[in-house]
Formats: C-alpha cells, sequence, structure tokens
C-alpha cells in the first residue's frame, strides 16, 4: 500500500495527536507513526504481528545522544561511559516512556505492546525480536546510512529508538524519500576498527560488528559497544562556532 492509498483510509486523527502531545511532554525528541501494511515482506517471526496479534500501528519514538560523550570516544576510552548513558539509560528511559504511551492507548480501549530496546537480542541472526530501525524508517523518522544505522533530519545517526505496537488506527506520518547518506561520504567506514563491511559489495556486516562490540549471547549484554560511526559522521553535528 502507497502513501495515497493510506491517505485513503480512515485514522484516528485525535487520538494520533494526542499520543503524539504525550511523547512530546515527556520530552521525546523524536515521535512518527507507521500502518501495519508498511511491514509487508518482514521475515517471518519478526514481524510486528508475531508480538502483537492485532497490530495496526507502529509507534517509533527517539531521543537524542548526548554529544559530549560521543565527543570524548575512542577506541580505548570512554566506552563504558557510553554504554551506560547511550544505551542502558536510554533504553531505560525510552521503555518507561513507551509503556506511558503504552498505557494512555490501553486507557482508550485499545492493545498495546511495548519492543524493548536491545534485548532480547537473536545472537546467531544478530537482531532482534523486531527492528527499531526498519520501524523508524516506515514511521517516516529517517532512512538507512552506511553504517547500518537510522540516519534522521534532525541528528544524523545521533539518536535512539524505542517502539510501541497497537491494535488503534493512528494517522501514519509520510516517509522520507531523499537519501540523507552522501554517496560521496565515506566517514563511518574510514574509522570503523574492524572495517565491517564486505569488500565487494559493500554490504555491512553484523557479525564483525557485534564481534568487536563483545556481545554475550548468554548474558544479553554489549560489553563495550563502539560508537565511532556515530561520531564522525557529518550529519547530526551541531557547529560548536
Amino acid at each position: 500500500m502507497n502513501q495515497e492509498e493510506e491517505g485513503n483510509m480512515q485514522y484516528d486523527e485525535q487520538l494520533t495527536c494526542s499520543i503524539k502531545k504525550l511523547a512530546e511532554d515527556r520530552d521525546v525528541d523524536l515521535v512518527g507513526v507507521a500502518s501495519i501494511d508498511r511491514f509487508e515482506g518482514a521475515p517471518k517471526g519478526f514481524h510486528p504481528k508475531d508480538l502483537l496479534r492485532t497490530t495496526q500501528s507502529v509507534i517509533v519514538i527517539a531521543r537524542k545522544l548526548l554529544n559530549g560523550i560521543l565527543d570524548e570516544l575512542s577506541p580505548e576510552s570512554q566506552r563504558l561511559t557510553y554504554k551506560h548513558h547511550m544505551y542502558a539509560h536510554l533504553n531505560t528511559l525510552n521503555t518507561l516512556t513507551a509503556f506511558e504511551l503504552g498505557r494512555f492507548l490501553e486507557k482508550q480501549g485499545n492493545r498495546a505492546f511495548v519492543v524493548q530496546p536491545t534485548t532480547p537480542y537473536h545472537a546467531h541472526e544478530f537482531r532482534g525480536v523486531m527492528s527499531h530501525r526498519h520501524a523508524a524508517v516506515k514511521a517516516g523518522l529517517g532512512v538507512f546510512g552506511k553504517n547500518n544505522l537510522i540516519l534522521t533530519k534532525e541528528f544524523g545517526p545521533r539518536q535512539r529508538f524505542c517502539t510501541i505496537l497497537t491494535d488503534a488506527k493512528l494517522l501514519p506520518d509520510p516517509m522520507i524519500e531523499e537519501e540523507l547518506c552522501k554517496k560521496e561520504c565515506f566517514e563511518c567506514r574510514k574509522i570503523c576498527p574492524v572495517q565491517a563491511w564486505d569488500p565487494e559489495s559493500g554490504k555491512f556486516s553484523k557479525p564483525g560488528c557485534a564481534h568487536y562490540q563483545k556481545w554475550n549471547r548468554f548474558d544479553q549484554e554489549c560489553k563495550e559497544p563502539c560508537g565511532l560511526c556515530i561520531q564522525v559522521c557529518p550529519l547530526g553535528k551541531e557547529d560548536k562556532n
């Protein structure tokens, strides 16, 4: 279904506005909505309806990362600080907000399901139970970059996402059509410590990235996240002058 066809369907615009207002009141930086039709072709077992069978809409929220922590990040230092604040703390904050949005939806007579970021994680397939990144694209928040992360117009790759599924028919946001990742820019590839790309196809290597970040499949923890490709991306960098 294309966006023109979506425009002919009946959506609860008032509820959509209420959800977005609540997210903004909770200091969420970005919020977008996708209709379930946009997830046609999702891998079996990783489709929104595999989690909430009655899903009609997918809400994605995002909060910006701290520039100060990213600026000081290096292969040798600040990786645990980066893990604590950019992963653990921000994941918890986003999840709590997502749960609050879910409670609001259920008080309106709908069903809601929060897809927690990062865990649970399929270590052999290098993906979670559902892709927050793909959901963010379908919710009109951004597009994929060369580093396999989502680039937004507002912050480049400098945000983390969380997803809420609901059976409410919310008004979907238009998807971004323009390419934000510049073809001539390869800063993320230049700085990557493990060169996590196939040299011939240029396809991003999830195993290479995950192994460098010391992902432990037993305790579902990323021991030392890298983040260097986020740090050097020219999109989202703020001018300090």
